[in-house]
């Protein structure tokens, strides 16, 4: 009884009621919001469905001053030309990037036929939040019959513009509640960015075509073939969402979901790839915590600290991470003292060190069996 009480309250806090007049959102006429794709989790606890929403309010031009200025500085970060400025590439990646982040904005969604509040903007002008949804409620919304979950399912939600009438849209995906999900990394996993090299990763960042690793994406999808869910992880961040979309689409890796990091100006170029381990970390936990009958491939690289993460998270959820691989980028070797360190207490045979994907095909099969 305690616990539907605390629940009834919670939905009560996150949700407008229907019949009155719906809010709009105060966004100026020259912001947008973005709804980055998400999804849903499915708790059979407590037969509710947790919606993850994530917005991120910005305005995207800057006068011309702020962009001389911003534009100064990057390249005297990233040794560019003035050739790499003038380039079609950059001037896609980097445009994200030269805009003024909306803090303080109080953002609502329709959903169904009810609105919800999704939070206020933060410094970076993003705002997450997680509506939970009892599952007659939900089916109703996908307009699903039956009491049993669907093999598939995605919502839309909208905000309306207070100044203009402009509609925002998102979407959110059911994820299945069991099964195998991929965690992985992105750069030097499945992207090659070089990122031992600070010159070279940013202008395989910003600049240059992204290339995939070879055999990554045929791996993936003998993965897809059989049952495997994806969720993309990368300390890259957010601006360089639309870019990382498309290289997935591209090169025809799984769909999946995607993971980035929030980031602003004041934190500096030369900030956008440090401490990876503060970012994955929680991040893997969360995923973990919402969906607690999965289990979890992990794939990263070893110039960073992707062993040392992924395995301190596999000594902590004992028995929900089957095995973990580390592309070779460091010249490492599994008897090396920084290997024998980071899986410490981790079952030899649960891991594994490669350099071409061909070499972990054989193994990787097992795990789906």
């Amino acid at each position: 009884m305690k616990k539907f009480l605390i629940l009834t309250l919670f939905i009560s806090a996150a949700i407008f009621s229907a019949s009155a007049k719906p809010p709009k959102i105060s966004i100026d006429k020259d912001e947008e919001l973005y709804y980055f794709p998400s999804y849903i989790a499915y708790n059979k606890k407590n037969d509710l469905f947790h919606i993850k929403i994530h917005a991120w309010v910005c305005e995207p031009e800057f006068d011309s001053t702020a962009r001389k200025i911003i534009t100064s500085t990057a390249k005297k970060h990233m040794n560019l030309s003035d050739n790499d400025l003038e380039n079609k590439t950059f001037s896609e990646r980097f445009r994200l990037f030269m805009i003024d982040q909306e803090s303080r904005k109080s953002i609502s969604a329709l959903i169904g036929t009810s609105y919800y509040n999704i939070g206020v903007t933060d410094a970076n002008g993003h705002t997450e939040r997680e509506i939970v949804l009892p599952s007659n409620i939900f089916y109703s919304i996908i307009n699903h019959s039956g009491n049993t979950i669907p093999e598939e399912a995605e919502i839309s939600f909208t905000s309306e513009a207070k100044s203009d009438d402009r509609i925002f849209e998102g979407k959110a995906k059911l994820i299945k509640p069991e099964g195998i999900m991929v965690i992985t990394d992105i750069d030097d996993t499945i992207k090659i960015s070089e990122v031992y090299d600070k010159s070279k990763l940013l202008r395989n960042v910003f600049v240059n075509e992204y290339k995939p690793v070879p055999k990554m994406q045929k791996l993936f999808y003998s993965w897809k073939d059989k049952g495997a869910d994806f969720t993309y992880l990368t300390s890259s961040p957010w601006q360089l969402f639309p870019a990382i979309q498309s290289f997935i689409t591209k090169e025809k890796f799984p769909e999946g979901l995607i993971q980035m990091k929030s980031f602003g100006l004041k934190d500096g170029y030369l900030s956008i790839f440090e401490s990876p381990e503060k970012f994955k970390t929680p991040i893997i936990l969360r995923i973990m915590k919402d969906f607690p009958d999965k289990k979890f491939i992990f794939i990263g690289d070893s110039f960073e600290k992707d062993p040392e993460i992924y395995a301190d998270i596999a000594r902590k959820n004992p028995g929900r991470v089957p095995h973990i691989f580390i592309r070779n980028t460091s010249a490492e070797s599994r008897d090396s003292d920084r290997m024998k360190k980071a899986f410490d207490k981790i079952d030899p045979s649960s891991w594994s060190l490669f350099s071409d994907p061909s070499e972990i095909e054989n193994l990787s099969d097992n795990l789906f069996r």
